[in-house]
């Protein structure tokens, strides 16, 4: 048997070396994996999920409306969602989002908040 001598700091630069490159190169694969990125002419395609999530239009102290009323996408209450809220005013475009009288920005009839209000029966 050989004996080779091996200095502790031979053998963290070696390992640091090595996990830096199954880094980068991980890194690489998972940056290539994003087909929108890579594609911009889906980016001009508005589809209802994304309408729904794009809040870049809606100002700060519209967002904090939102906050303070609780808003959420999914109602925890299935009788009680924007979609039956008085308040809630649906696209007319056949999107799943409309709006609310009370904040700005995109609210899905699914959503919910703490000032739901019952639709009046006719």
């Amino acid at each position: 048997m050989r004996n080779k001598e091996y200095s502790r700091r031979k053998f963290i630069s070696k390992c640091i070396g090595s996990s830096s490159i199954f880094m980068a190169g991980g890194a690489l694969i998972f940056s290539s994996c994003d087909s929108n990125k890579s594609n911009p002419a889906d980016k001009k395609q508005t589809s209802a999920t994304n309408f729904c999530d794009d809040l870049s239009n809606v100002s700060k102290s519209e967002l904090e409306k939102r906050k303070t009323f609780a808003y959420v996408d999914r109602s925890p209450l299935p009788d009680r969602s924007c979609g039956n809220c008085a308040l809630f005013v649906p696209k007319t475009d056949n999107q799943s989002c409309g709006e609310c009288m009370l904040f700005k920005g995109p609210v899905r009839a699914a959503g919910h908040c703490i000032q739901w209000a019952s639709k009046e029966q006719p």
